[in-house]
């Protein structure tokens, strides 16, 4: 398991999403969307999770 966070400023850092390792891959659940649309994935890696948070926010 891993978390993506984000950091703005001073502020504290807040958690987006939750990265878990399952049998078919890397999965990510948003932790501000509490559907089933909040998972996303598989993906090959943590980090590939993490490049689809990332870029929608930084568009």
């Amino acid at each position: 398991m891993a978390f993506i966070m984000l950091g703005s400023g001073s502020l504290q850092p807040r958690r987006i999403a939750t990265v878990y390792l399952m049998t078919d891959g890397w999965h990510a659940k948003s932790a501000t969307l509490h559907t089933r649309h909040a998972w996303t994935g598989p993906f090959a890696s943590p980090s590939d999770a993490l490049a689809s948070f990332v870029l929608p926010i930084n568009a």
